[in-house]
């Protein structure tokens, strides 16, 4: 691009209005962007693992947030690693679903 052509966001203009405005208050902040869809996804995410039975929240949380091996979570709930692996996938459809089509989402349950 030649250097002519280039305008600096911090540049004032007039727009159509004749009112003198800088590009960069056009322009969306991009951390405050980035902020809002984190707090957007956080609150999708919160609302999707309410809907989750006690049973799938309790696994899905301990699997992929405190980080215990589906056999720590056998243990606990007396089942196979087979039974808790269909539980976190059951719960991460659920959750994949909601996410997906908040609107259309019915209560999450286990299959």
């Amino acid at each position: 691009m030649a250097e002519e052509q280039l305008i600096s966001l911090a540049a004032a203009i007039s727009n159509q209005e004749e009112e003198t405005v800088a590009l960069a208050d056009l322009v969306p902040d991009s951390q405050v962007s980035v902020r809002t869809q984190r707090s957007s996804l956080e609150t999708d995410l919160g609302e999707a693992l309410a809907r989750l039975t006690p049973r799938l929240r309790d696994v899905l949380v301990s699997r992929f947030v405190i980080g215990e091996s589906c056999a720590e979570i056998a243990r606990r709930h007396e089942r196979t690693e087979q039974c808790i692996s269909g539980w976190i996938r059951q719960a991460v459809r659920n959750v994949r679903d909601y996410l997906s089509e908040p609107e259309f989402s019915e209560p999450l349950s286990p299959a």
